[in-house]
Formats: C-alpha cells, structure tokens, sequence
C-alpha cells in the first residue's frame, strides 16, 4: 500500500533528516527565499512603525503600539510562528497549549493533571511506539522544517502571496495589535480565498499550504467570538468529553426537550452545511451519560448514517464510549439498537454494521448503517488516502440508495472530539460531492482554505492540525489522479 505522503508531496516526511542551520536552510545559490523576503517586510514595516512612533512622541502624542520584535525563541501560548535566528519557522503553527487541552480527557486524567506535562513532542512520541507502521508521520513539525527542501522548484507557486507581508507573530491581552498586522492578515485571507482551478500547480508548494493553514489559524484567533453559552452552563458541562470543545450556539443541534427539563435540549454538536445545507451533524463521541441523548439526535432528525473515525479505545484512553452492542439487543429508554450485520474490511480498516433501531414509544423501526474507519490516529492524518477515498464511495452509494426523507437528512459524523478528524472528512466529503456534481467542462473551485474556513464559523476548530489540512489536499489530488480528471486553469 503506498503512502499517500510519499506519493503527493513527496518531500513532508523525509526518511532522514538533515540538520542544518537555521540561516541556511532556507538559501539555495543565491536565490532569496519567500520566508526571507517576508522577514525583511516585516523588518521594514517595524523600522517604519518605529520611526512613526518617534515622531508623534516628539509631537506629544500618547499613542503606542507594540513592536512585533523577532525574539529567539517564543512561548506565548498564542503565538501562531516563531523565529529562529532571525528566520521565521512557519512549521511552529500549532498551539501546543490548545493541543495538550485537545489531548486532555478531564474524565480520565483527573489523576495524572498535577503529573503531567503534554507537549507536541511527547504525543509524537506516544504515538510512535504504538505506531512503528507510521513512524515518520509523527516527526514535529519543526523536525521537519529542518529537513533539505529543494525551494528553487518552488518559488513560482508563491504568486497568491507575492504582494503580500508577514504575520503577527504573538498578541498581548494589554495592548492593541499593530494595524499593519491586522491589515496583512485581511490581505492574506482574501487571497487564500480565491477560487483554485488548478489544484496540481497549487499543491506543488508545501510551505504554500503551510501559509494557509497559518493564515487559517490567525483568522480563527483574531475572529473568534463564538458564543458557546449552551455548553458553559453547569447542567449541560457533564454532557461535554473535553472542556474546551463546545458547540457554537447559532449552529448546535437542539434536541426536543423533555417535560421542561432543564438541559435536555442540549448535546454538543453542531449542524454543518457542506455543498448543501446542514449536510452533516458533526458531534463528540458519546459519553455513557450522552447515550440517550445521541440516539435521540440520530432519530429526530432522520439521519440513517452514521460515521465514526475513532476507536472506542485509543492510547489507553477512552475516546468514545460504545453506544451499541455487538450481542443482543440493548435498550437506551425508549430506543432499542440491535446489530443485524456486520462487515469488516481488514485491510482498509473500515468496519460497516447495520443497526436496527426502534423508538417503542411510535413503535417505529429505521435502519442504521454504521461505518467506523479505524485507521485515523488522533490529532494526525492516515498514511494512505484510499482507505478514506474508498469509504466515502460507500456512503455515498448508501445514501443514494435511500428514499427522499432520509437521502436528504443530515449524515452524522463524529470522532472522539468532533473537530479534527471530522473536520477533515467533512472538507474531503463536500469537495468530492462538489466534483460529483460538476457539469461537464465546468470549472471546480478545489478551494480547500475557503471550505475549511467556512466549517470553522460553524464549528470551533474543524481540522485541528496542519497534517489533517495537508492530507485534505492529498486525498482530492489522488482522487483527480485516479478518476483521470482533466483540470481546467
């Protein structure tokens, strides 16, 4: 089976790595690259901002703005890149405060809170002794940022950012971030969300695809004023598997309420329009005491697909309890789930059973199709695209099978948190869905940040890491590849 890395972007995981030194690493004979006329920019707009700041002092004007001064090294927990010897290291895009919280059940580690120290590092390696099959997909990412790349091939990628400026490398809660950065921000999201017809050219630049998911974290930090009221209040906090994933509250799903009792609308999960509306049901992996509550979900709203991207069990913790049995049937009040078949494919890791669940209160019986793909590792992305390619084919077939009341009703999709691994399937899902549905010799915007960018306003966080965002690419790449699809600039 070949690794979809090594056959997409064929230089993000080296088989070895080759120390260099930062200020070199970047230079191939004498040609400038794109990190450095960035950093020279950002160092002519802070001289700049520098001297605008001298002048209005000497005019007694009491006006300051924060200098966003390349240090050696950054640990602010809001950072989003970092420079090294003056270079910026656009590998470092990921919080690693938000991703030890993401990490982090508050069920099952309430033991180890005052023991532990969780760091991107020490996740890769936990996750590389249970993993020696994807040994090198667990490299960090500034591991990898000091691997050769060869950049003269791919200079001429960078035209979408070519006029454009570095971006703030950190933000201080006692000050206002400079306007420059705010407008070097705005410029770079509106160039990353022009349309892209030619996803072959576009992909052929991995620090390309590393500036937009750069752009895409900024964008999230600086816009982020979901209302996550619902989830925050004290009889709804027992319903949610991590502290900091909550639904927003102009999407989530509300659930019929139950004589007035007071919560019993709520579960965290949102709606999420894809190529047509509320297309998805993105959602945690049930809690034992959410059971009910997602079976209720499932019901009301007439989705007869359910897709799971996790294990029950992953690392030695849970990350979703089972809501089904595999023996006899089983009882959750008035629903009662029984397995009446199930299918494995061994080598793709994808288990299908079919469910029969019945509400007895309208003495009312649907079918279920429910497929678990357990070859995704948290926070991370598979080592090969067909597997997914292969399993969205089935939901698709599935859900054209059906008639018109559940063909159109929400597919539910959930992972452990409902943000990562969902996220991602649901950006490869509407992309596919798109190309599906594209006229003949019609244009197909292949937009990935855009789409991305759209999950994110809809649910906080879809497509946690820049993995899961490269893979995004990879697979509708070899999905073109394999179709033999013929693009048009």
């Amino acid at each position: 089976m070949k690794r979809f890395i090594s056959r997409r972007i064929n230089f993000y995981y080296p088989t070895k790595l080759i120390e260099q030194p930062p200020q070199q690493q970047y230079m191939i004979g004498n040609t400038i690259s794109r990190q450095q006329q960035l950093q020279q920019q950002l160092q002519q707009q802070t001289q700049q901002l520098q001297q605008q700041q001298q002048l209005q002092q000497q005019q007694h004007q009491q006006i300051t703005f924060p200098t966003p001064t390349p240090s050696t090294t950054s640990t602010s927990s809001t950072s989003s890149s970092t420079f090294i010897n003056g270079q910026m290291d656009l590998s470092c895009t990921i919080d690693n405060n938000n991703n030890n919280n993401n990490n982090k059940d508050s069920r099952n580690n309430n033991n180890n809170n005052n023991t532990t120290t969780t760091t991107s590092t020490t996740s890769t390696t936990g996750n590389n002794n249970n993993n020696n099959n994807n040994s090198t997909a667990r490299i960090p990412l500034s591991a990898r940022s000091n691997s050769s790349v060869n950049l003269s091939s791919l200079q001429p990628a960078f035209t979408r950012m070519s006029s454009l400026g570095s971006f703030p490398t950190s933000k201080s809660s006692n000050s206002i971030p400079p306007p420059s950065h705010a407008l070097l921000l705005q410029q770079a999201h509106e160039e990353f969300m022009r349309p892209i017809y030619d996803l072959t050219k576009h992909i052929q630049a991995e620090n390309l695809l590393r500036e937009e998911f750069l752009a895409l974290e900024n964008i999230y930090q600086s816009n982020n004023n979901h209302q996550t009221i619902e989830g925050n209040l004290k009889h709804n906090t027992s319903k949610n598997r991590y502290t900091n994933i909550l639904p927003c509250d102009t999407t989530r799903v509300k659930l019929e309420k139950i004589n007035g009792q007071e919560g019993s609308d709520y579960i965290n999960a949102n709606f999420i329009d894809g190529e047509v509306d509320r297309q998805y049901i993105c959602t945690q992996g049930p809690l034992q005491n959410t059971i009910i509550d997602f079976w209720r979900m499932v019901w009301e709203n007439s989705s007869t697909i359910i897709v799971m991207l996790s294990k029950e069990l992953e690392n030695c913790r849970i990350k979703c309890d089972r809501y089904w049995s595999d023996s006899d049937p089983i009882d959750y009040e008035q629903f009662t789930v029984s397995l009446e078949n199930i299918e494995r494919d061994i080598e793709r890791e994808i288990i299908i059973r079919t469910f029969k669940l019945t509400n007895q209160t309208v003495n009312e019986t649907r079918v279920i199709t429910h497929y678990q793909y357990e070859g995704w590792p948290d926070h991370n992305a598979p080592n090969d695209t067909e597997p997914l390619r292969y399993l969205l084919h089935l939901i698709n077939t599935t859900q054209n099978s059906l008639v018109e009341q559940y063909r159109e009703a929400p597919i539910v999709v959930h992972c452990s948190a409902g943000v990562g691994r969902t996220g991602t399937f649901c950006t490869v899902h509407t992309l596919i869905s798109r190309i599906d549905n594209a006229k003949p010799n019609s244009k197909i915007d292949f937009n990935i940040y855009s789409i991305v960018n759209n999950l994110r306003k809809q649910r906080p966080g879809m497509v946690q890491q820049l993995e899961q965002y490269l893979f995004c690419y990879a697979t509708i790449a070899d999905e073109l590849k394999e179709r033999g699809f013929q693009q048009t600039s």
